[in-house]
């Protein structure tokens, strides 16, 4: 299910068509309200995608947050995000050595050097925050790492789990499953990013309401909810 104003429900591509019933382990204690999260969506790291209908800008003041569960830490380029029609612009996937890589302009292509972080096939939470040319990564409500040099260009989102490079020419299909993605205009406090964290209790099968939020995401794909 899709939550947001202003684009429309995304186009899923060579996916299953039912989602698989959550599990696993969360945050736990809130301050935002709970919905039910009974579904996550499964991708299978060779031609799944989810394609969006229509690019989501978010400039370039915004924060991204989602639920990531890897299959493999071995040998796998697991992306995240992309753009069709811009190829490296606001691309974001994982390494196969585990690394973050983030490029929210085209042509720049900086990341995470954080490896084990995402050096896991547990549920985690990954949120990246962006001010100009400016990003603050933060792994299940915390804090890890600041990262400078993103250029000037916006955010252009319109694929989940698939993106494409442009040099070298390279695709990179996610495999395993994400959940509750999240666009905002704007730039999310250490605080608010805890919040979202802690009122997802995944083994309860609850996540954090963002429509309780203050101010609600520009988009938010529930990925099966």
């Amino acid at each position: 299910m899709f939550i947001g104003i202003g684009t429309p429900i995304p186009e899923i591509a060579n996916l299953p068509g039912t989602s698989r019933p959550g599990s696993g382990g969360g945050g736990g204690g809130n301050v935002l309200s709970q919905i039910d999260n009974d579904y996550y969506m499964e991708f299978d790291g060779v031609d799944d995608e989810v394609a969006l209908g229509s690019t989501i800008n978010l400039a370039t003041t915004n924060t991204i947050s989602m639920w990531v569960k890897r299959d493999d830490v071995a040998e796998i380029d697991d992306g995240l995000l992309g753009n069709s029609a811009n190829d490296d612009q606001a691309a974001m996937w994982i390494s196969a050595t585990s690394r973050l890589y983030i490029s929210l302009s085209k042509w720049v292509k900086p990341f995470f050097y954080v490896t084990s972080l995402f050096d896991t096939t547990d549920w985690f939470n990954l949120v990246v925050v962006r001010t100009g040319d400016t990003a603050n990564l933060y792994v299940d409500g915390v804090w890890k790492d600041d990262l400078t040099g993103l250029g000037a260009g916006d955010t252009l989102i319109d694929t989940i789990g698939y993106l494409k490079e442009a040099s070298p020419p390279n695709t990179f299909h996610f495999q395993g499953a994400l959940d509750e993605i999240a666009f905002f205009d704007y730039v999310l406090s250490p605080s608010e990013i805890n919040d979202i964290y802690n009122a997802t209790d995944i083994a309860g099968k609850k996540c954090a309401d963002l429509s309780s939020m203050a101010t609600q995401p520009v988009a938010w794909y529930r990925m099966g909810d």
